[in-house]
């Protein structure tokens, strides 16, 4: 992994201000920039440094950029040596500079052996941990530093308050709200991504109900138990927030618009074989998606990457459910009709039950003269019950003009069976006199609402 700072080179030749001239200079060349008018109707909203990269960036986490700072990583010294040297290239062709004073790189759990990093023959600094958008990384792949900074940011933002905090006159409640307000987020800042083990949660909280106990004017010698503590003044479990902020984290990930954990090889640890082709996902997504899922994972032997085969799902539906599971939501699929009934079979495989209503809604409204009697078969076959009301009650709003179709006669008359299906047996004339007599009660209910008996 390493880290390295760009500066610019800066144009005197150019005749808007300084400072806008040394962005546009960098991004499009030392050539006379066009009016601010005239670049907004070209659109150009991309960032600088991305347009500056685009030749040599790659997917994070091998290339992550904020403002100036660039984070490169790589599995070998050499590797990372030739991605260095592309950068110091494309950069310094368009007027940046690689400063070698603060560049630096760090060896995550390195195996024995020795080597340097070099930038233009010059040996590259090695440091045994840095801080990047402030959280510190180490290079034994602990944590313990960044946990003592967050303990030291929470007692530096709870000094600052300390005086309405430690203030007898204020209410219990309104410590508790200015204690979550301004002490809390200092200390949880940038946990989301930090693997803690119990003893350095444990710091956390320690350190949390020290706080506590100074602005509510309590000490260990009056035995109050920590959880009467937390109680009065409204304040949780600081694991417990944690876990919520890795949550609503993951929940952004999954959002984006182009995931890129989405069928992602080198990142995956399970791997799902459909129709004799691999689909790549993460099993921390998966056990929390379903408990088909789980079941799926969970009796498996701890490899590095499971291989489960899919035989009854076909490759382009299980896309689409993978799809929906990490953009978090249905807003992002493109369903064709023809996939609609597919996708609503496997949705009620996997146990996705947001996924199998929404695929019922599509259903609902494509159902027509022709279609209805067979979108109720596999309705009732894969016993999706608000699909299959929804179909009785256009059966008995069509009544007239199905009853002269072969098939819904067929359907109408035939003797009760066992679905063959995970739905249970059902008998046509018997639901539709349950679905008509649950229409009747509740027009009856509305009709007789607010009359007098």
């Amino acid at each position: 992994m390493l880290r390295c700072s760009v500066g610019s080179v800066r144009y005197s030749n150019e005749v808007i201000s300084q400072q806008l001239a040394v962005i546009f200079t960098q991004c499009y060349g030392p050539f006379p920039i066009p009016k601010l008018t005239e670049i907004k109707k070209k659109q150009t909203s991309r960032l600088v440094m991305d347009q500056l990269s685009e030749e040599v960036r790659q997917e994070s986490p091998w290339t992550m950029m904020f403002a100036d700072d660039i984070v490169i990583c790589s599995e070998s010294r050499e590797q990372m040596e030739e991605s260095l040297e592309r950068w110091r290239f494309a950069l310094e062709r368009r007027g940046m500079k690689v400063s070698h004073s603060k560049t630096e790189y760090m060896c995550v759990n390195e195996r024995e052996g020795s080597g340097t990093v070099r930038l233009q023959g010059e040996e590259v600094k090695k440091v045994q941990e840095f801080k990047y958008l402030g959280s510190t990384v180490q290079s034994n792949g602990e944590c313990g530093k960044e946990v003592k900074k967050r303990v030291q940011a929470g007692w530096n933002g709870w000094r600052k308050v300390s005086g309405v905090l430690c203030d007898r006159k204020i209410s219990v409640g309104v410590k508790g709200k200015v204690y979550r307000t301004v002490v809390r987020p200092a200390m949880l800042y940038g946990l989301e991504t930090v693997s803690l083990r119990k003893r350095q949660e444990s710091e956390l909280e320690v350190a949390e109900l020290k706080m506590l106990r100074f602005s509510l004017g309590v000490t260990r010698l009056d035995r109050i138990r920590n959880e009467y503590i937390r109680g009065t003044a409204h304040v949780g479990r600081l694991g417990d927030k944690v876990r919520e902020a890795r949550l609503r984290w993951f929940g952004h990930v999954q959002r984006r618009e182009n995931p890129h954990f989405l069928n992602n090889k080198e990142m995956s640890d399970v791997t799902f074989l459909v129709e004799g082709k691999p689909f790549y996902a993460h099993k921390v997504l998966l056990f929390t998606a379903s408990a088909r899922f789980k079941s799926l994972l969970s009796n498996r032997p701890a490899a590095e990457n499971t291989c489960i085969e899919i035989s009854h799902v076909k490759y382009n539906i299980f896309q689409l459910v993978m799809q929906y599971l990490y953009c978090g939501g249905t807003e992002s699929l493109h369903i064709r009709n023809t996939e609609v009934m597919e996708l609503l079979s496997a949705a009620r495989f996997f146990q996705l039950e947001a996924l199998q209503r929404h695929c019922e809604i599509i259903c609902s409204k494509n159902i027509t003269i022709e279609t209805c009697v067979d979108i109720y078969k596999h309705a009732k076959f894969l016993g999706a019950t608000e699909l299959s009301t929804f179909i009785e009650g256009y059966f008995l709003k069509n009544m007239v003009l199905l009853i002269e179709l072969e098939n819904f006669k067929q359907l109408l008359y035939e003797a009760p069976t066992e679905s063959p299906g995970p739905g249970p047996a059902y008998d046509m004339l018997h639901d539709l006199e349950q679905t008509l007599a649950t229409r009747i009660h509740s027009i009856h209910l509305s009709s007789s609402k607010g009359s007098v008996v």
